[in-house]
């Protein structure tokens, strides 16, 4: 019993210590929402792939993944989201 007393005193002076600010609170584990609009043009060789930005102000870049059987995916490259602070509609590619 002395062990689960300690336990939650040190989580709550973890937690105290770590402090919130009231004007901005961050979900680091939130899950952006998904691009639409996603498209491809195929060609000799190559694949265009476009899509639709998604409407938050904190996306920082956005990941293109490869799979040759829908099951294992591969991170092919990382394509740089632009600064958006009046959350316009942009359009992205991956050649």
């Amino acid at each position: 019993m002395k062990s689960l007393w300690t336990l939650t005193l040190l989580t709550l002076a973890v937690f105290a210590l770590m402090g919130c600010d009231d004007d901005e609170i961050l979900v680091e584990d939130a899950v952006p929402a998904t691009p639409q609009g996603v498209f491809s043009v195929t060609g000799d060789g190559v694949v265009h792939v476009y899509w639709n930005g998604i409407y938050e102000r904190d996306v920082r870049e956005y990941w293109v993944y490869r799979s040759d059987d829908d099951v294992s995916y591969y991170f092919l490259v990382s394509v740089e989201a632009e600064d958006n602070p009046n959350l316009d509609l942009y359009l992205y590619q991956y050649d």
